[in-house]
């Protein structure tokens, strides 16, 4: 198999530019050094080059490399300190890579890994196509902007501190991703933006921001240890075999009333809070499963009113015999029930999560933060995910900020809550 996608990587790359000059390795050596390469010289932007022996990057490079391959299964490209490249159009490894930051930015290019690759941080700005099919291993920032997405296999392996996605981010075929903060950004202007998709394969991160679709086939598994919130998109859970078990609090707000907000034919299970905010459609013949406070401000419903087609609702914590806590919108009660399913080992917390206030909401200069915790910091983000600002100050001046909504993370002893507020 390797063998296979090794030739499909080269003949992708040698038709692409059937006419390119490759300056080629000849020698184990650093980089900078003219007797590793055919030519006598040092490559650099402009010119396509491909490793075949053990290279040490000894030196930053500038401008854009049209090709940069690695398809010696014995052959490595490795820092000796941390080192950055611009900018690769076409890249291509089946082996061992260690950067600290590089970047693909090219409508017509091209990444393709099924080897290992370690840095600080990938931006993958565009491409004509991105595949990933082994280890990722990122100490910060995965990137992704790119036009037609970012696709991955069997083999890919994902660890990064913050996945960023302004485009499809797909995780399939039994691969997975591991982060602190996934963040999947809702852009009109690129259609839904950030779509976030698990086709057979799991996401596991402290927090999930999806901004935009969050797409779940069979056997598709997905855990947020703290918070996820999905906002302005979908979260469909395609099959029985797939779930999402989230730590803290999920908060589904739709900001785009029509949309089936949440289609549930899965399993989800919340250990703490769960909102569904005005606006809000949930459907399916899915399970619930919460365990701490539950509110709906939408509309619950299931696929139809035989066993097998209803959507089944269970807050452990409920004195409403299971059903949510607060209800200010509906719940077809012919579509939907309350524990018919045991929700297994779910109980009651212990201890609750911190209670924390924002005020005024709206606010227009100056935003007070309380809380029955001790605050540790305070974090404000725009609705893209992007961080505006980190203080341990009870207050945020919000005079200069355009008007929107913005979430705040407030951290706490008692852990991390997120809220919203609109600036006005």
């Amino acid at each position: 198999m390797k063998k296979t996608a090794t030739l499909l990587f080269f003949v992708f790359s040698t038709c692409s530019i059937a006419f390119a000059q490759y300056k080629i390795s000849v020698a184990d050596g650093n980089w900078s050094a003219t007797s590793t390469w055919d030519c006598s010289c040092i490559p650099g932007a402009g010119d396509s080059i491909r490793v075949n022996h053990d290279v040490i990057l000894d030196q930053d490079i500038s401008g854009t490399i049209e090709i940069l391959e690695i398809l010696d299964p014995n052959a490595s490209l490795l820092e000796d300190a941390p080192r950055t490249i611009e900018n690769i159009k076409f890249f291509s490894n089946i082996s061992d890579v260690d950067i600290s930051y590089f970047t693909v930015d090219d409508p017509n290019g091209n990444f393709s890994n099924t080897g290992s690759i370690s840095a600080q941080s990938i931006y993958l700005l565009d491409a004509a196509a991105v595949f990933n099919n082994g280890p990722l291993d990122l100490v910060d920032t995965l990137l992704n902007t790119v036009t037609n997405g970012f696709g991955s296999g069997a083999s890919s392996v994902i660890t990064a501190d913050v996945i960023y996605t302004e485009k499809a981010f797909t995780i399939s075929s039994g691969g997975s991703a591991t982060a602190t903060r996934v963040i999947g950004v809702h852009n009109p202007t690129m259609g839904m933006g950030g779509i976030i998709n698990i086709y057979e394969g799991t996401l596991d991160c402290d927090d999930l921001l999806s901004g935009a679709h969050l797409n779940m086939s069979t056997d598709a598994f997905v855990t947020v240890s703290d918070s996820l919130v999905s906002d302005a998109g979908e979260i469909t859970i395609g099959g029985s075999s797939s779930s999402i078990t989230v730590g803290s609090y999920l908060g589904v707000i739709n900001n785009l009333p029509g949309l089936f907000t949440v289609v549930n034919n899965g399993f989800v299970r919340v250990d703490g809070d769960f909102l569904l905010d005005a606006d809000s459609f949930t459907w399916g013949n899915g399970q619930f499963c919460i365990g701490g406070q539950s509110e709906n401000r939408g509309t619950v419903t299931g696929l139809g009113t035989m066993s097998n087609d209803q959507l089944d609702f269970c807050d452990v914590s409920s004195t409403t015999g299971g059903g949510f806590d607060i209800n200010t919108g509906s719940v077809d009660l012919t579509k939907v029930v309350y524990c018919s399913a045991s929700c297994g080992n779910l109980s009651v917390p212990e201890s609750t999560k911190a209670e924390v206030r924002l005020f005024p909401n709206p606010a227009n200069d100056v935003l007070h933060i309380e809380s029955d915790s001790a605050i540790n910091k305070v974090l404000l983000y725009q609705m893209n995910g992007w961080k505006i600002s980190a203080s341990n100050a009870s207050t945020i001046n919000v005079t200069t900020l355009p008007s929107g909504v913005y979430f705040v993370e407030v951290q706490t002893e008692q852990g991390n809550v997120v809220e919203r507020f609109v600036k006005d």
